[in-house]
């Protein structure tokens, strides 16, 4: 347990612009810039418009590739995080009930989607530095995914947290769900021997290598401290990594909530 603490980062401090876009908040481009490294193999899912909670989808349209827009509302820089920013009533992309600001993998260059083969003897890791500041209305939230191109296993893993309503202080569950717990196990996972706390920054190291994923926690040197998880064969050829905010648990109910869902990212990488 003194190994996890190492990779702790507490602060209870968090600059949250006004929503609304544009004023006060960093643009997209520099906040990967800055950030995250330059984010040149991700792109942003996320949304264009102006937001306005209770009304239709929150006034918002949802965006495939939303890099180039510049919106306190879902997406920002502040204190050396990319903060990730989602209302529970904001658009929703086809596929999904849920709404999301999250990054996509893409190729080297940032100009194509990139999917690997998670079967094969190679190991695809993601390692990212996260804190969580706020929970939305469901009180649930993934901060980090493998996703598949493919129908069959969607999302191979989903690593989130599980609080109440607008939570904002003290302890949350730390869980996984996906094909690997919920197809595979019969339901989601709560990793019961890590501590997850609000505005408290933690290193995490995702992999997928011969249809294994595993979930460890890293020190403040990247080195693997202990493994939290570890699923059975994911038989998945066509993947790629996610990590931001995306909601979990969404019901019409919460449409009008002006109760958001708040992530911040400072580091993120991938290798393969």
């Amino acid at each position: 347990m003194l190994l996890l603490l190492i990779a702790c980062k507490k602060d209870s401090t968090v600059v949250t612009p006004p929503p609304g876009g544009g004023g006060g908040g960093t643009p997209p481009t520099t906040v990967a810039k800055d950030n995250l490294g330059g984010l040149t193999n991700w792109k942003l899912n996320a949304y264009t418009g102006t937001l306005n909670v209770s009304s239709t989808n929150n006034g918002l349209t949802y965006v495939d590739d939303a890099s180039k827009n510049d919106n306190d509302s879902w997406f920002y820089g502040a204190n050396g995080y990319a903060y990730f920013k989602v209302y529970p009533g904001n658009a929703t992309s086809s596929g999904s009930s849920n709404p999301r600001t999250e990054l996509r993998e893409m190729n080297a260059a940032g100009t194509a989607v990139l999917n690997w083969d998670g079967s094969a003897n190679i190991e695809h890791k993601m390692k990212w530095k996260v804190r969580v500041d706020n929970l939305p209305a469901s009180g649930k939230l993934c901060f980090g995914q493998i996703h598949s191109t493919g129908s069959t296993y969607d999302d191979v893993i989903r690593v989130q947290v599980q609080g109440t309503n607008g939570q904002s202080s003290g302890g949350v569950t730390l869980r996984i769900l996906g094909y690997a717990t919920e197809t595979l196990l019969g339901s989601g996972q709560s990793v019961s021997s890590f501590t997850f706390n609000m505005k408290t920054e933690y290193y995490f190291e995702l992999t997928m290598q011969n249809q294994i994923v595993k979930l460890y926690a890293l020190d403040a040197n990247g080195a693997r401290t202990a493994t939290l998880f570890t699923s059975g064969a994911v038989n998945s050829n066509s993947n790629y990594f996610k990590a931001g905010n995306y909601s979990q648990s969404t019901v019409s109910s919460d449409y009008g909530s002006s109760t958001f869902g708040l992530v911040g990212i400072s580091f993120l990488s991938v290798s393969h």
